[in-house]
């Protein structure tokens, strides 16, 4: 999970100041597999030589925890329900169950796959990671498929 938080870590920062040393996340169809969710939340301030700067911190999500099978249905702690990938727009959509309603990305880096929710059902994503968001992590690939029917 360290891996894709400073990837998302850096993802963040990169919005106030861009690098031309990294690179965005790249959209992916979503992996079949168990994912663990935290949130992009600010932890306090460091200071540097041009003043204190905001630091990003991951917290407790209120998604917890969520898992996707390879017939396009997903499993919650309050609920299950369909899903579906549109590669289209690189968004995973909830069509049933608890999650219905929220805009959902699937991202990857060279270290890991993840989904990223808005801050709440019905809010749209920025194009990079922001306050707020809930970065679900894979943590348990299923051996019996490596991804998601779209």
């Amino acid at each position: 999970m360290l891996a894709a938080t400073s990837v998302m870590l850096r993802s963040v920062s990169e919005a106030e100041e861009p690098s031309k040393h990294t690179m965005a996340p790249a959209a992916a169809a979503p992996k079949v597999g168990v994912y663990s969710c935290h949130m992009l939340a600010t932890g306090g301030s460091i200071m540097t030589p041009y003043g204190a700067a905001p630091t990003v911190t991951p917290m407790p999500s209120g998604i917890n925890r969520l898992s996707l099978d390879d017939s396009a249905h997903y499993r919650h702690n309050s609920g299950e329900g369909r899903y579906r990938y549109d590669s289209r727009t690189s968004h995973v959509i909830f069509e049933t169950g608890p999650l219905e309603g929220f805009t959902v990305r699937s991202e990857m880096s060279e270290e890991q796959q993840w989904l990223r929710f808005a801050p709440k059902k019905g809010a749209s994503l920025s194009a990079a990671s922001r306050l707020g968001d809930h970065i679900c992590v894979l943590q348990r690939p299923d051996s019996r498929s490596t991804e998601s029917k779209p």
